[in-house]
This record gives C-alpha cells, sequence and structure tokens, in this order.
C-alpha cells in the first residue's frame, strides 16, 4: 500500500508545478482566493463541482486527483 499525499498537498503542488499563484488560479476556476487558501490549508475540502473545475483545468480524472 503506498503513501497517499493529502488532497490538500496535492492541490498546492498541482499549482506550484504549473507556476500559478493563489490568486491567478482562482481567477481561473472563478472561485474566491480564500476558497484556494482554505483548501491548500485542509482547512475546508474542495466541493465536487470545484474539484470538477480544478480536473478540467488541470486535464486530470478526478481519479487522478483523488488517488495521486
Amino acid at each position: 500500500m503506498k503513501n497517499q499525499k493529502p488532497l490538500s498537498q496535492k492541490l498546492y503542488e498541482l499549482r506550484k508545478e504549473h507556476k500559478l499563484s493563489k490568486r491567478a488560479l482562482a481567477q481561473a476556476l472563478n472561485i474566491s482566493r480564500s476558497t484556494v487558501y482554505a483548501m491548500e490549508g485542509d482547512v475546508n475540502k474542495p466541493s465536487y463541482n470545484t474539484i470538477s473545475k480544478i480536473c478540467r483545468f488541470y486535464n486530470l480524472d478526478p481519479k487522478e486527483l483523488l488517488d495521486m
């Protein structure tokens, strides 16, 4: 069994890999910057709708994001 990273860490790493600021990602996904902070800080889990937006933006299957 592989050691899974928390979703918050995966989201942070994806954003950094694409050289995006939190503000730029929030604008691209049409969500608030505070939502990005909350997701990456593991304060709140993203909604299904937000996960869908993230997957479309990064061209990922939701299973890839949730199981990476």
